[in-house]
């Protein structure tokens, strides 16, 4: 399926009936080879999405098919910025970490977080084996569920965590489920041990507003 027949697919869909859509549940889209999502990731990072359009970071490539797990939100939008705008503020955290988005590494699995970060050179530790560029390289994955829940169900939070588990130098994969109204909030903070291991059970812990302290290892960050 080609790149203009995924975005045909994407327009025809009926979007009243979708966000509808009850929470924890993901969409599929159509078929796709693997070379024809990577092609359609490329194409859809390279254009410009408010945040009413949706975007491939937004979608999983399964099993040989496109699905939609998470739908258009401001709300994701506004606590991905915030959260990234906090970390960064402390000035050594801020000239040793930088932001990577929602980037994805061209020589590995085709995954996109909805924010990341990682160490910048100034740090001066060898890039992991498989990672060829500085900006490849993402300590910390976030990934901010509106329509997906906790579970290791395919294409939910604790799934994608796992995803990640498997990634070349990620150390910490933090996953938030956040209410759209943005009332209430959870989160499961993973570090990962040892890369390709099964992530252990967690219960998710609520978001205390307006701020709450995840005990991270900067160290291990950076």
């Amino acid at each position: 399926m080609s790149i203009a027949e995924i975005n045909a697919t994407l327009a025809a869909l009926n979007w009243r009936q979708i966000s509808r859509t009850p929470r924890g549940q993901i969409i599929l889209l159509c078929d796709a080879t693997e070379a024809q999502w990577k092609a359609f990731v490329k194409f859809d990072s390279r254009e410009f999405k408010s945040s009413r359009d949706i975007r491939s970071s937004q979608m999983e490539w399964i099993n040989s098919r496109i699905y939609i797990v998470e739908l258009p939100s401001p709300a994701q939008d506004v606590y991905s910025f915030m959260f990234g705008k906090y970390l960064l503020s402390h000035p050594v955290v801020g000239t040793y970490l930088d932001t990577h988005g929602r980037a994805f590494v061209p020589n590995q699995r085709m995954y996109e977080p909805d924010e990341s970060f990682g160490p910048t050179e100034e740090t001066e530790v060898a890039l992991p084996s498989g990672l060829k560029q500085w900006w490849h390289w993402s300590t910390l994955k976030v990934e901010i569920g509106i329509m997906r829940c906790w579970g290791r169900s395919t294409g939910q939070l604790d799934w994608k965590a796992q995803r990640w588990a498997s990634f070349p130098g990620v150390r910490y994969v933090l996953c938030v489920a956040l209410q759209r109204n943005m009332t209430s909030a959870q989160y499961k903070l993973y570090k990962i041990e040892q890369q390709g291991l099964r992530l252990p059970e967690q219960k998710p812990i609520p978001v205390g507003f307006p701020q709450t302290q995840c005990s991270t290892l900067m160290k291990a960050l950076l």
